[in-house]
């Protein structure tokens, strides 16, 4: 095999590997929103919304029954801070 068909055969074989990644490395979210648009699950985590609909929890897993990961809580001008 010569360098030139060596070279078309990899650069050929490039390509397919970049034009196909995105659909084998692709994956299925199933996200679930609240009422008023807020994502609450579907991608590992669960989050809650204060009334105001400002993150508040975030928990691991699909409920809030599992462990707390973070917990927020905001300055009066609304300025988020995770309380630790």
């Amino acid at each position: 095999m010569n360098n030139k068909v060596y070279y078309q055969f990899i650069g050929i074989l490039m390509a397919f590997l970049v034009v196909s990644f995105p659909v084998t490395g692709a994956t299925e979210l199933n996200l679930i929103y609240d009422p008023n648009g807020n994502l609450v699950t579907g991608d590992g985590f669960y989050r809650v919304y204060n009334s105001i609909n400002q993150l508040w929890k975030v928990y691991n897993g699909t409920s809030d029954t599992n462990t707390m990961l973070e917990e927020y809580s905001y300055h009066p001008w609304e300025e988020r801070t995770l309380n630790a």
